[in-house]
């Protein structure tokens, strides 16, 4: 990857001249021109643990990466598409006695992959999760799962269900609260304080000559204060807040020390990879502080040559590089320290359970969710490396009860994630409703995010 050149971010310009005009009280000034200096902060942060929420976007089959290779029907419905079970026991491709992740998702040589999480206890997959509303459509699913609302509401809230969340949880600091790593903000964060959209986090800065040549002009600190002056004096507070919020994203973060190529660290030269080593560094750094960071891995809708079996298959090559992505973020980050975080990954819908005639699969209903961090574990106790279900029977035979055609759901990804927003992210149990509204939360919790 390309080497990252930083500008410089504050020489020639006034954070307390430019709060003034945006309309910040006199009287908070002092607190509020410490809330933006970012760049100047030396102590370290304490208290809470990042969230982050990586989304599959288009229906990540899960019978393509955490296979049910023992199962009889599981094969016959994949004639193609099916993956074998490893030939040897110690294969680490074997998860348990019934599963197996699809070798493409295995790294056999230097173990970067999402199993190292998994052997250590500290990832648990969890099949036949989903929203529990039967919705086949990608864009109507992604609304109902990141508005956290249910498919028969007459309108959707004004608000993402991350947003929520925030807004119902003290903040940890007054500088980022969240932000995605993505080139416009994902409606799951729609309305949520202090959070920003950023394409590359560890590229913020304004491009242009900025004095570090030599004979050039320093024109980026007088490019930033125009556009300062530019926002403050407007009477309306979306831009005016969203141009102060983007100042001090730039500020908080643009502090961080980001790999300039993260592939030395494991991480595919990928997008994927990159938005996961610029998470690990912000987590890493202890003088930032940021509660949600969102990533999104697109095109996984495979209806036709799906191609989970060797190089070159769109499959085996976006769950190699997920799970290359995932296994480098879990080692950048340390196994010491994956208290740290909670990351959890999830998508729209699973995909049908048999294989269509243009050798893919088409869009089906309940999907893979996994947890990886410390206290994620099984109902029954223990740690991770688990694949938890709650199906009877054989998964391939677990029909979803409308269609009769994808695995069913029998875990709500709403009683997933609340799980893990209260066990492990600071959400007062009694603030769940206020970011599921209109759900019926489980008497039982399902026991997955401990």
């Amino acid at each position: 990857m390309n080497q990252r050149h930083k500008s410089s971010r504050n020489a020639g310009f006034s954070r307390r001249s430019f709060l003034t005009r945006a309309g910040v009280a006199a009287g908070s000034a002092a607190s509020a021109s410490v809330w933006l200096s970012g760049v100047s902060r030396a102590s370290a942060v304490t208290g809470g643990r990042t969230g982050v929420l990586l989304n599959l976007r288009g229906g990540n089959d899960a019978l393509c990466t955490v296979c049910p290779v023992t199962e009889a029907a599981y094969h016959a419905a994949r004639p193609n598409l099916a993956v074998a079970a490893p030939a040897q026991s110690s294969d680490r491709a074997w998860l348990d006695a019934a599963f197996a992740m699809n070798p493409a998702g295995v790294d056999y040589t230097n173990g970067v992959d999402m199993v190292r999480p998994y052997l250590d206890g500290n990832l648990v997959f969890v099949h036949g999760a989903g929203w529990t509303d039967q919705v086949r459509s990608h864009f109507k699913a992604m609304q109902i799962m990141e508005y956290g609302s249910p498919a028969g509401v007459s309108a959707f809230p004004a608000e993402g269900w991350a947003a929520r969340y925030l807004a119902a949880t003290p903040p940890v600091t007054a500088d980022v609260r969240a932000f995605s790593h993505t080139t416009l903000m994902p409606t799951i964060l729609r309305g949520a304080p202090k959070t920003s959209a950023i394409t590359d986090v560890s590229d913020l800065g304004f491009p242009g000559p900025d004095g570090g040549l030599t004979g050039t002009i320093p024109t980026a600190p007088s490019r930033r204060y125009t556009i300062s002056e530019s926002y403050a004096g407007t009477n309306r507070p979306l831009p005016r807040n969203a141009a102060v919020q983007a100042l001090v994203t730039l500020d908080t973060l643009s502090s961080v020390s980001y790999p300039s190529d993260p592939t030395t660290l494991g991480y595919p030269d990928t997008e994927l990879g990159e938005a996961l080593a610029n998470a690990a560094a912000v987590i890493k750094d202890p003088t930032v502080h940021v509660e949600l960071i969102h990533v999104e891995m697109l095109e996984w809708d495979h209806h036709a040559d799906q191609g989970p079996h060797a190089p070159g298959g769109k499959f085996h090559d976006m769950l190699g590089e997920l799970s290359k992505a995932v296994g480098a973020f879990y080692l950048d980050v340390g196994a010491a320290n994956v208290d740290q975080y909670l990351m959890m990954i999830y998508t729209e819908f699973g995909r049908q359970i048999a294989e269509n005639g243009d050798l893919g699969t088409d869009h089906g209903y309940g999907g893979l969710f996994t947890a990886m961090g410390a206290g994620v574990h099984p109902t029954a106790g223990g740690a991770g490396g688990t694949v938890w279900h709650e199906f009877t029977g054989d998964l391939c035979t677990s029909f979803d009860p409308l269609n009769g055609d994808a695995q069913d759901i029998t875990v709500d990804y709403r009683d997933l994630f609340a799980e893990g927003l209260v066990n492990r992210l600071g959400l007062p149990v009694g603030q769940m409703s206020a970011v599921f509204p209109n759900f019926n939360f489980r008497a039982t919790p399902p026991g997955v995010i401990g």
